[in-house]
């Protein structure tokens, strides 16, 4: 397991931040679990850059 085991969080409370704190403690571990399939935590965070990227290729910025 990477980083730090515990599961307690003293950063800023964003979506962002929690993503990256959970990747970085748990990397591979099971972030979310589906009938499709598991996705770890780097998994997820992957994804979020992904769909952040393309939000922005379409026009969308923050504030938006």
């Amino acid at each position: 397991m990477a980083g730090e085991s515990t599961r307690v969080y003293d950063g800023e409370w964003i979506v962002s931040s929690l993503l990256l704190d959970r990747a970085d403690r748990f990397g591979d571990g099971t972030a979310v679990s589906s009938k499709r399939g598991d996705v770890s935590w780097v998994g997820l965070v992957e994804r979020a850059e992904r769909f952040g990227g393309f939000l922005a290729a379409i026009g969308i910025e923050p504030g938006d």
